[in-house]
């Protein structure tokens, strides 16, 4: 069995409405995967179905061979705003998945504090919110998510409402990290260049569905200059392609 097995998974809020339609996925452990597609398309839906959050009408989810019925420590999930507490200082905010489970002691600010300095913000832990950019939250979300260890690390368009340059600086930053941890991720975007970029496969969703799957075959570790290879403007093509088919 694979690491994160999805099979027949179904889900509806209106019976004769399915926003999830049959899912059949499979990702192995370390694996990067990306779910694309349009807005509405039930990509979201699906990842909160793998994160425990919704139940599926039919079908199974399984998690290192274990059916999956709540959300557990076992998976960090990253939104696509970075839902900080105002209130809390960045280092605070890091470790507040560890609050919830026992008083927060040295060895847990420590190891906020490392996160922070892996992701480029280790002098701003006393800071709060309002005190960064839209990229030094988004950094302070991921970090946060990865404070408990999770094997698996579920992500909404964490970068949507990004510029450009700080997404992509972004991208680095989660493939670096993920990479060092082994951590097995599962990314949904609308953003072709995202997907190719960061994924070792891709699907394509539409209307509950997965109607396209790509296996990128570009190797690792991505470095930015293949973003301007004719190997990755071949795989965004082919993307495009099966995403204007959604019509």
């Amino acid at each position: 069995m694979a690491f994160l097995e999805i099979k027949h998974a179904s889900f509806a809020f209106d019976a004769s409405h399915p926003v999830v339609d049959g899912i059949n996925w499979s990702i192995e452990q370390g694996e990067f995967h990306c779910l694309l597609g349009r807005s509405g398309c039930g990509k979201t839906t699906l990842l909160k179905l793998v994160a425990g959050l919704l139940e599926p009408g039919a079908g199974s989810i399984c998690l290192q061979g274990e059916t999956v019925q709540r959300p557990g420590r076992a998976v960090g999930f990253v939104f696509q705003s970075p839902t900080l507490l105002e209130w809390r200082s960045v280092i605070d905010n890091v470790v507040l998945p560890l609050s919830l489970h026992h008083r927060i002691g040295p060895k847990d600010v420590d190891k906020a504090q490392h996160l922070l300095e892996l992701v480029g913000l280790g002098a701003l832990g006393a800071r709060f919110p309002r005190e960064l950019s839209g990229g030094q939250q988004s950094r302070v979300a991921i970090a946060r998510a990865l404070i408990s260890e999770p094997s698996a690390l579920l992500m909404d368009e964490p970068f949507s409402s990004l510029d450009a340059i700080t997404r992509e600086e972004l991208q680095d930053d989660l493939l670096t990290l993920c990479g060092h941890s082994r951590t097995t991720v599962l990314f949904v975007t609308h953003d072709i260049a995202e997907a190719a970029y960061l994924a070792d496969r891709i699907a394509v969703m539409h209307q509950g569905k997965l109607i396209h799957q790509e296996t990128v075959a570009m190797p690792r570790p991505r470095l930015p200059e293949i973003r301007f290879s004719n190997e990755f403007s071949s795989l965004c093509r082919d993307l495009h392609d099966a995403m204007r088919t959604m019509r």
